[in-house]
């Protein structure tokens, strides 16, 4: 199954939300190619008391959450051999494509100077409650970006922000590039124009001040 085709487009808008934001980001090992295995708590402990301490209070612990199985053996070394990351997956097919997003973002993150400059006070950010969408908009003297997200399982149309600047897409996370389903939104749109979005996607535009 793909990592980032159908329900898994959020993989991608996560990943926009984390990285386009004004803070230092932090990836967990392997997300940034959608890594699947699993990872476990493990232990290498040599009290037997302890291990065995451990192994029931997980238990104990886990109940809530009314599994049909029981939680990995912390202790056993199969418990971390499933647990460790295979850098291979990042070398094709959809891993491969959702590495080159992750690094696009990071490459958009360096370059722009409103996304390289970390002043969340040089933000404005709006919530459209019930289209479920969110606006940003971060700027750092003549940079100026708009990020759009829209966290619904379907389409939607809005209105970006209202004003009459004239924007130029730079990213969208539905292209087809990303393995999504494919664009819907103008190269380029003015603040008061109407815009058509992907289901669960993040589209960034830099002002076009040419």
């Amino acid at each position: 199954e793909s990592v980032i085709n159908g329900a898994n487009a959020g993989l991608k808008l996560a990943a926009g939300i984390v990285l386009l934001s004004p803070y230092i980001p932090l990836l967990f090992m392997g997300e940034e190619y959608g890594e699947t295995n699993p990872f476990h708590y493990f232990t290498s402990h040599s009290d037997p008391g302890l291990i065995e301490g451990i192994r029931q209070g997980r238990k104990k612990e886990f109940e809530k959450f009314r599994w049909k199985v029981e939680p990995a053996d912390p202790q056993i070394e199969e418990t971390f051999l499933k647990s460790t990351i295979d850098w291979t997956k990042r070398q094709a097919g959809d891993h491969k494509t959702l590495l080159n997003y992750y690094r696009e973002l990071i490459r958009l993150r360096k370059n722009i100077t409103a996304l390289s400059h970390l002043d969340k006070e040089s933000m404005t950010v709006q919530k459209d409650y019930e289209s479920n969408v969110i606006k940003v908009e971060r700027w750092f003297g003549a940079s100026r970006v708009l990020i759009i997200m829209n966290l619904k399982s379907s389409d939607v149309s809005i209105m970006p922000v209202g004003n009459d600047l004239v924007w130029r897409k730079i990213l969208d996370s539905s292209d087809l590039k990303w393995s999504g389903p494919g664009t819907i939104l103008e190269d380029s749109i003015k603040g008061k124009d109407k815009v058509e979005m992907r289901a669960q996607s993040l589209v960034l535009y830099e002002i076009d001040n040419d």
